[in-house]
């Protein structure tokens, strides 16, 4: 809920002095890898990996680098960040000076690397199943891409579906979703997207849906993330399935539609993730038509940046313009990897 491929500012590599300690006492000298879910990654000189810690349990932290900081009122401050032992947080923001906040309204945070490609962020899914009683296969697959800047952010998603039987019909679903965020003021935002869907279930060859929208974040923080949104779209549909004859052309469509929105996801630490789309179009070039969407996911770290994922999707539209299904329904359970 995506790019600039380069900023053109001089940037140097990072040091390796950030300063870290705990409330047990307990201190570090090395490099900050990030912050993101309550969770922070430092890596003294001396350790292989980075080490994960509490962000609730640090005592006092200190960078000379540059890090990019997301607030819980939507801010992105880019500068040298310092948290002292009486809770307090800044930013060095250069030709605004220094910036506080309180720790806990600090949600993610994460080093100004020296290229583009490393600052992506990005995630690969893979299932498949098989019912030996009745032949059945199920494959999935899925991937997304991200970045983000200063005030905006960049987001693209694919996924891919195919079920079917030895003695019976085959099914497929394809989606790519692409979403551009633009900061407008605190916890307000703009959003541009396109979406594109593929489903031989609904007899859908190809919906392009292109748009809009305002939205607002009603909850922001490291655990959790909730904004509610609304625009207008406009929607481009062609069905494989015959016209209705009394409608020629009826397989071939364009509507414009009104898009209201919900966004939540639910963070414990690096172990659980639980994200949930839900959104409804009402269209405003066909009265009483309605379409929507729904699509919650969850995911069980397995091991470090392996997860295992369980994904419900749901596409529902109350009165398509030929004789096809009105819903789309399915489950993925699959194997992912984040980067």
């Amino acid at each position: 809920m995506l790019f600039v491929l380069a900023n053109g500012t001089a940037l140097v590599a990072k040091r390796q002095d950030d300063r870290l300690v705990m409330n047990n006492g307990d201190s570090k000298v090395g490099e900050i890898k990030k912050l993101a879910q309550g969770v922070l990654s430092f890596k003294a000189d001396y350790e292989l990996s980075a080490a994960e810690v509490d962000w609730a349990q640090v005592q006092t932290l200190r960078s000379l680098d540059a890090f990019q900081v997301s607030t819980a009122d939507g801010r992105r401050l880019t500068g040298p960040i310092e948290r002292f032992a009486n809770g307090d947080f800044t930013v060095t923001v250069a030709g605004q000076g220094t910036v506080t906040l309180a720790w806990y309204d600090v949600v993610t945070m994460v080093p100004v690397e020296t290229s583009f490609w490393a600052q992506l962020t990005g995630n690969i899914d893979s299932g498949f199943s098989y019912t030996s009683g009745n032949s059945q296969t199920q494959f999935s697959a899925s991937g997304a891409l991200g970045y983000a800047a200063s005030q905006y952010t960049f987001g693209m998603t694919g996924s891919s579906t195919f079920s079917g039987q030895s003695d019976g019909t085959s099914t497929s679903r394809n989606t790519i979703n692409i979403l551009n965020q633009l900061r407008l003021r605190p916890k307000w935002f703009g959003v541009a997207l396109v979406d594109l869907l593929n489903s031989e279930q609904q007899d859908l060859d190809l919906r392009t849906t292109l748009g809009g929208a305002i939205g607002r974040w009603l909850v922001l923080t490291s655990k959790t993330e909730f904004a509610a949104l609304g625009g207008v779209v406009y929607t481009h549909e062609q069905y494989s399935a015959p016209p209705d004859p009394t409608q020629p052309g009826s397989d071939i469509t364009n509507n414009v539609e009104a898009l209201l929105g919900l966004d939540l996801s639910i963070f414990h630490f690096k172990t659980m993730q639980i994200n949930s789309k839900f959104t409804v179009y009402p269209s405003i070039t066909t009265f009483g038509r309605v379409r929507l969407n729904y699509a919650p996911t969850l995911n069980l770290e397995i091991a470090h940046n392996l997860y295992w994922s369980f994904t419900l999707y749901e596409n529902y539209d109350s009165r398509p313009p030929v004789n096809a299904n009105k819903n789309d329904f399915g489950v993925t359970n699959s194997i992912g990897w984040k980067f």
